[in-house]
This record gives C-alpha cells, structure tokens and sequence, in this order.
C-alpha cells in the first residue's frame, strides 16, 4: 500500500505543479498582451469577481475597450467615441494620442458611476460588457482602486514567478520526453 500512497503522492505534486505553472504562465501572457503588470491584472479580476464577473472576463474587457479606444481615435467610429463624448471622457492625450487603456477604464468607472444605474447599464451594454463588468464600473474609481489594492496586499503572481513557473514548465516537457 505505501508505494501506492506514495504514487499518488507523486501524481498529487506533479499536477499542482502543472497547474501552477500553467496559471502563472496564463497571467503572464495575459498581462503582457494588455501591457499591464500581473499584479494588476490580478487586482482587476479580484476586483471583478467581487462585482460578480468572471476573472476571465477582464482580459477580454481590456481587449475590447483598447479596440474601440484606436477605433474612436484612429477611424472616428466605433461604439465608444460617442459614449465617451457623451460622458466627458478624453480618449486622447493633450499630444493627440490615443490615451492609456488602464487611465480610459478608470474615468469609465467614475463617469458610469456618476449617471446612474439606468445610463450605465445601457452605455455597458453598447459596450458588450458583461453584467458584472457594468457593476464594477458603477462602484467608481475610487472603490475599484480599493479592490485592486486589497488584492495586491493579499499577494499576487510576479514576473518572477512567471520566470520560474516558465523554467519549471520546460524542465518537466524535457524530462517527459526523456522518459518517453
């Protein structure tokens, strides 16, 4: 029965292993692709999840709102450039630049919470947010800072978690195909 238990013992570590590595290495992607840091874009999905979206949801969110960020500022279309016309928010910098993804999101957040729930939920549903993204954005800058915060102080994946998460993965791909 012992080597058995210590089997499954060796299994058990090598899957939390695995799912480590995997996890870490998502994130790492993820935050790269959006130019944010992981402890970040970790605050962002704590602070989702805490309005009832999914953490998986962020990524997408940012993607999008990046997109009709250039739409607005580069072609003058898409569904935000009247939405933020509508709201006061600049899309581009006093250089005439398409302003940061993170810094648009937050004015979002503070205008979305200003004009109430009705306007909010149907300026984010031009927005194809999810639900509980248009609820985060109601709880304002202020709280969503918070949120990010609190996370952060929880602690958060690193780049050098990644690093490491990233060396573990190949040192397991090559000793599998050296046990093949």
């Amino acid at each position: 029965a012992a080597p058995v238990m210590t089997a499954f013992a060796g299994l058990s570590a090598g899957a939390a292993i695995s799912a480590y590595t995997s996890t870490v290495t998502e994130l790492d992607r993820l935050s790269q692709s959006l130019g944010m840091s992981m402890e970040d874009l970790q605050g962002w999905q704590y602070a989702a999840e805490s309005a009832g979206a999914e953490a998986e949801e962020v990524g997408n969110f940012f993607r999008d709102l990046s997109d009709y960020i250039v739409d607005a500022t580069t072609f003058d279309s898409g569904p935000l450039k009247e939405i933020a016309k509508e709201l006061g928010i600049s899309l581009k910098d006093t250089a005439g630049n398409a302003r940061n993804t993170l810094d648009v999101v937050l004015d979002l957040s503070d205008a979305f919470q200003r004009v109430g729930s009705q306007k909010a939920v149907a300026f984010g549903m031009q927005l194809s947010l999810d639900p509980g993204m248009i609820q985060l954005l109601q709880k304002g800058r202020e709280e969503i800072e918070g949120l990010i915060k609190a996370q952060q102080e929880l602690g958060s994946y690193t780049k050098e978690d990644a690093e490491i998460a990233s060396k573990a993965r190949f040192a397991f791909m090559a000793l599998g195909r050296a046990t093949e």
